[in-house]
């Protein structure tokens, strides 16, 4: 693991120049550590160590890779057990956290249900709706995306292609809650709630509570955790 600081100095139009800022730092921690303050980050390159597996249908694969050579491929399958990956336990549940993924859908993807998760936050195996991503399926087909409480969402929707989720979650304390979306860093949803006072330390990530006939599949890349938005591409 490596801890990085920094501090900063302004300078104005009239080159006056300001002391230092107060410093602030960030670790990275070694594949496979539990997250904490810092930036977490899970990669296909790793292959599935560390991450909880519910079925037997997700495999690093080199069909589709956003970076490196490999990707998650949660594949579909002729039985009715849910497919997704777990990234559980970690050893500090923030207040705020930040989910950021990379995410392949093929065309003509098919889905046996309206509403599909792609993602969302648990605390101690009760998983919520609040602070979710997903799809929203039509006519059999997986059609656009679909964020908490019904919220159909078309801002730079398409297949083929790899798009980037951003998903926060604030833990509230009364009515403040609030979860914010960004596909592809712009923003499509915002939300409050008052219900949303759990400390989130455990994600899930797949076909949560749909599935896909053989042949079909997703993809996942660049699975990352933090306490803060991540600097935009």
């Amino acid at each position: 693991e490596t801890t990085y600081w920094y501090r900063l100095k302004a300078i104005d139009d009239s080159s006056n120049v300001s002391w230092f800022s107060n410093r602030d730092s960030a670790k990275t921690l070694a594949s496979g550590s539990p997250p904490d303050t810092g930036f977490y980050k899970f990669d296909a390159e790793d292959g599935l160590a560390n991450l909880v597996i519910n079925g037997d249908s997700i495999v690093v694969s080199t069909e589709q890779k956003y970076a490196g050579s490999y990707s998650y491929k949660v594949k579909g399958h002729s039985g009715t057990t849910r497919v997704f990956m777990e990234i559980q336990n970690w050893s500090v549940a923030p207040d705020t956290v930040w989910l950021t993924y990379r995410v392949y859908i093929p065309s003509g993807t098919n889905t046996d249900q309206g509403w599909m998760y792609l993602s969302n936050f648990g605390d101690g195996g009760d998983y919520f709706t609040f602070a979710s991503s997903g799809l929203q399926g039509s006519g059999g087909n997986v059609t656009g995306w679909q964020f908490p409480f019904g919220t159909e969402v078309s801002t730079n929707w398409s297949t083929n292609t790899w798009h980037k989720i951003e998903v926060m979650y604030l833990k509230g304390t009364g009515a403040n809650a609030v979860t914010i979306a960004y596909v592809d860093e712009d923003q499509v949803y915002t939300s409050s709630s008052g219900d949303a006072t759990d400390d989130p330390d455990q994600v899930r990530l797949g076909a949560i509570n749909w599935t896909m006939p053989v042949g079909d599949a997703i993809y996942y890349d660049d699975i990352i955790l933090s306490e803060r938005r991540l600097p935009l591409d």
